[in-house]
């Protein structure tokens, strides 16, 4: 009986030991809405967030532009980093990933989870991509692309309302 005592608080130590750090895939990362988020980013610097929004990307450039008009007269640009090799751990991001990138321009409406760095997001995976497409060029942006958006320049004039943001039915599930 008392071998069993130590072994056991040894079992214990070497548990919490193994158990997932701040950061690792065990973490928990706060929804914030993209108009927040390019309202006041450096509220969220250094946090692991989960945003929604469209990620337009060729050659250069990856920006993540909002998935609907934004109140207020100035946003900051999101600027995406997508990195690392394998890409993401899980295969269900690394299967997204495949998607995204299956051409080298697009955009999408995706939801990214991942870490502020100033005004970059430096994705840890992709949880969900709702839509995707390429088009030539801005002007033949798809119909869920906002328009027209008086603080942006690029959506629509319809005010924002609350989304159910991250309940929309994605691609994969329609699959």
């Amino acid at each position: 009986m008392t071998v069993q005592v130590p072994l056991l608080g040894l079992l214990l130590t070497l548990g919490a030991l193994g158990s997932p750090a701040l950061g690792q895939s065990g973490e928990q990362y706060q929804t914030v809405a993209f108009c927040i988020l390019a309202a006041n980013p450096s509220a969220y610097v250094g946090k692991h967030i989960r945003v929604r929004g469209i990620y337009r990307f060729v050659l250069e450039m990856n920006d993540l532009e909002p998935p609907e008009c934004c109140p207020g007269e100035k946003l900051e640009k999101i600027v995406v980093i997508i990195e690392g090799n394998p890409m993401y751990p899980d295969p269900k991001s690394q299967r997204l990933a495949r998607r995204l990138f299956g051409r080298p321009d697009g955009l999408a409406l995706v939801v990214f989870a991942g870490s502020l760095n100033g005004r970059t997001l430096e994705v840890d995976r992709i949880e969900r991509i709702e839509h995707l497409a390429h088009p030539r060029d801005r002007e033949h942006d798809p119909s869920w692309v906002p328009r027209d958006c008086p603080s942006t320049g690029t959506g629509s004039s319809i005010p924002v309302k609350p989304t159910g943001m991250l309940k929309h039915q994605s691609v994969e599930d329609s699959e």
